[in-house]
């Protein structure tokens, strides 16, 4: 009985931990292609201001993910 009970803890703290992982691996993927869209936005934003345009607004990390 109580190895049927590790077991079954096991399965499930591993399921967790699988989905854990999952939610950071796609965080770092996130980070690295919001990091390219700062960049790419801050040169277009010096490119803008060298034609004496506005600049455009920079979104923060949520509003790029569009969670705000």
């Amino acid at each position: 009985m109580k190895h049927k009970i590790k077991l079954t803890l096991t399965v499930l703290v591993a399921t967790l931990l699988q989905g854990c992982v999952a939610k950071i691996v796609m965080n770092s993927q996130d980070r690295q292609h919001y990091s390219e869209y700062l960049t790419e936005t801050q040169r277009l934003n010096l490119e803008r201001e060298k034609a004496n345009l506005t600049p455009q607004k920079i979104m923060t990390f949520d509003e790029w993910r569009g969670e705000k």
